[in-house]
Formats: C-alpha cells, sequence, structure tokens
C-alpha cells in the first residue's frame, strides 16, 4: 500500500505542487478580483471532466485491470472509455460555442477554460494504475506541470490575460496525454479494435451512478463558490477562492491514498469484511491523529500561508482559511467510509448519500449568502460534517457482521 501511495502520491504531488507554485503568481498578476473569475472558470471546466469522464476514473481501473491477461477485451474497454469521452466533449464544446454565441455570463472566461476539459478526455491514468505501471505517466505528468508553468509566467503579463490562464494548463495537459494515448498504440500495447454504439451504451448506464455520485461529490463544494460568484463580490469571491484551491490541493493528495488503500481494501474485504473494518479503523485512527496536528496548524498560521500565497496579507481570505481548519480532516474520514461503500458495491446508496449533501449544501450556501460574507468560511466545515453523519449513519445501521 505505502509503494502504491507513493507511485500515486507522487502524481498528486506534483499537481499540488504546480498549485502552489502557480496560484502565487497568477494572484499576484491578475489581482484579486480577476483571479476570482479565473478560479470559477477553473471550476466550472473541473465539474464537466466529471461528465465526460462518466465515472470511467473509477471504473475503468477495475476494467482495465481484469483483463490485462486478454490484450483484446482490454483494448475494447480502452477504446469504449476514450470513444465515449470524445463524444461527450464534442456534445459540451458545442453547447460551449452557442453561449458564447448568445454572450452568456462569463463566456469567454469558461470558453477558454475548455481544453481542460479535453485534456481529462484524453487522460489514461486510469489506464496506467490499471497495469500497476504508473512511472511513464508520471513522467509525462511532470513535463506537462513544468511547461505549463513555464508558458504562464512566459505569456501572462497582464490582469487582462488571466482568463488564458486555464487555456494553456488545459492545452499543454491535452498534447501530451494525447502523445501518451498514441505511444500507447504505436507500441501495440492496446490494439485498435472495432467497437458498436451497444458497447457505449451500456457503459454509459453502468456508470450512471458513479458519474451522478461524482457530480454530486463536486458540487457540494463549488456549488457555494458558483454563489458567490453571482453575488457580484469580486474581493470576496476572490478571497474565498484561493481558500477553496488550497483545499482542493488537498483533495488532490487524498485520491492518491484512496488509490493506494482501495486495492488492499479490496482484498481484505474479499477475504473477511471484518479484516476490513480493523483495517479501517486502522487507518482512521492514524489519519485522525495527523490531521488534527495539521488543523491546528492551519488555524495558528493561517496569515502566514496567505501572505506566502498571495505576496501580501489578505485578513478575509485568512479568516475563511481558520473556519476551514478540520475540513481536511473530515475529508479524510468520509474518504474512508465512500471507499467501505465501493467495495459492498453500493454505488446506489453512495448517489443517493450524495444527492442529500447536495440538497443540504445547496439550502446552507442559498442561505449563508443571506449573512454577512465573514461566514462564508464556514461552509466546506459543514458540508463536510454532514456528510460524515450521513456515511456514518448508513454503515453503522449496515454493518456487515
Amino acid at each position: 500500500m505505502v509503494k502504491n501511495f507513493a507511485n500515486l502520491g507522487l502524481i498528486q504531488i506534483t499537481n499540488s505542487l504546480l498549485n502552489i507554485l502557480l496560484f502565487p503568481f497568477i494572484f499576484r498578476i491578475v489581482g484579486v478580483e480577476e483571479f476570482g473569475k479565473v478560479m470559477v472558470a477553473n471550476s466550472f471546466a473541473w465539474l464537466l471532466t466529471v461528465i465526460v469522464t462518466w465515472g470511467s476514473g473509477q471504473s475503468g481501473v477495475n476494467d482495465i485491470a481484469t483483463s490485462r491477461e486478454h490484450p483484446l477485451e482490454m483494448s475494447r474497454h480502452f477504446r469504449v472509455i476514450m470513444q465515449t469521452r470524445a463524444l461527450l466533449f464534442l456534445v459540451l464544446l458545442a453547447l460551449m460555442l452557442g453561449w458564447y454565441g448568445l454572450h452568456g455570463t462569463n463566456a469567454y472566461y469558461f470558453l477558454l477554460a475548455m481544453p481542460i476539459v479535453l485534456g481529462e478526455v484524453v487522460n489514461p491514468l486510469f489506464y496506467f494504475v490499471a497495469k500497476e505501471s504508473t512511472s511513464q505517466y508520471n513522467l509525462f505528468n511532470a513535463v506537462s506541470k513544468l511547461v505549463t508553468l513555464g508558458l504562464i509566467v512566459l505569456c501572462i503579463k497582464h490582469s487582462d490575460q488571466g482568463a488564458w490562464v486555464n487555456f494553456i494548463m488545459g492545452m499543454t495537459n491535452a498534447l501530451l496525454f494525447s502523445f501518451l494515448v498514441i505511444r500507447e498504440y504505436y507500441n501495440k500495447r492496446v490494439a485498435w479494435i472495432s467497437i458498436t454504439w451497444n458497447h457505449c451504451v451500456e457503459f454509459f448506464k453502468t456508470n450512471s451512478f458513479l458519474v451522478g455520485n461524482n457530480m454530486t461529490v463536486y458540487l457540494q463544494q463549488s456549488i457555494f463558490l458558483f454563489g458567490i460568484s453571482a453575488t457580484g463580490q469580486a474581493a470576496v469571491l476572490g478571497a474565498y477562492s484561493l481558500c477553496d484551491k488550497l483545499i482542493w490541493t488537498f483533495r488532490t493528495i487524498m485520491v492518491a491514498l484512496f488509490n493506494a488503500v482501495y486495492p488492499k481494501g479490496a482484498v481484505l474485504y474479499e477475504q473477511n469484511p471484518e479484516f476490513w473494518y480493523q483495517f479501517k479503523g486502522k487507518i482512521n485512527r492514524l489519519m485522525s491523529g495527523l490531521f488534527l496536528v495539521w488543523a491546528g496548524g492551519q488555524y495558528f498560521l493561517a496569515d502566514t500561508v496567505i501572505y506566502l500565497v498571495a505576496g501580501k496579507p489578505n485578513e478575509l481570505a485568512t479568516h475563511y482559511l481558520q473556519w476551514m481548519s478540520l475540513v481536511p480532516l473530515l475529508i479524510a474520514l468520509n474518504m474512508m467510509n465512500v471507499l467501505e461503500l465501493l467495495l459492498e458495491r453500493k454505488n446506489k446508496v453512495i448517489f443517493l448519500i450524495g444527492m442529500g449533501i447536495l440538497s443540504f449544501a445547496a439550502v446552507s450556501g442559498f442561505l449563508l449568502l443571506k449573512l454577512d460574507h465573514q461566514w462564508y468560511g464556514v461552509f466546506p466545515f459543514f458540508v463536510e460534517a454532514v456528510s460524515l453523519l450521513l456515511y456514518q449513519q448508513y454503515l453503522n445501521r449496515h454493518k456487515i457482521s
């Protein structure tokens, strides 16, 4: 598990380092108000990636892993995933072009963020994770991030160029990941085989609950960011989006831990559910101790963190980050609960709980927007706390003995 976490963690650490290096630069060049618009477009693009990937980041790992010894079947899974992603992207791109043609709100920012979606269309991470061969992917991913950083430093000089940040980030990923996919076909590790429309329809049906859950999970936090953007409070949006991206950076590291624990957890659960419960308990105790220390550091050093990222003090952002101190711990604990439901193959339950959490997020976000903006920072804490309560209640009631 530690080895898997190291390999997968390198990917997430590379992505996180880009954010840590990039966000301060963008913030200082474009200013707090433009930064908020850029990050809203960035969040919107990542929301669309949930649609285009259609749960394949999760199901694809299982499909490829279980068919590695059967090249034609594995190639069929790979082709279905890539083709359905491409079809969904074309539909979304057409809709976005229509929105831009109608001069929709922030359409310019959203359209220039579409390459981020394209980058996830051709992202073959699921394939390399399933084959337990992420070293090549790590290299290309690291190169992509370095090129992205260099291009943004060279090209973004003024605040009115902020919208192009997302374009550069997305196109670099799209080009390098495309090369990686083409190389797999060229080296005949994957065969180009024909598929039928029925294969795609079956894929859409099978993964419908997964994509529904992924959508609710993403909206649970992003819906409030979109809400703030609609209020026109540019300075507030900039401060909140800065803290939101810092928490998002932590989430990317948690994805690596999730992928590292998943295979071990699946084996233990298959042997005996009790083995899994013991393993989960150990991981939860370890994370609780670690992230309680993290929470203390985040609370007392929030002003220093914001100063290092923004290049100047921002009292409102510091206040928000302090409110979010316990959020990393709650994210980690929720991750283990979702994993347990995945092991029990209760995708529908995950979706239904996710819908409940999303409903709470929508209502609480609406009410918070009626209050003074000083309270906005409590939103992530409330949502993660309610998530933990709902997941834990269900698991306690339906625990397999």
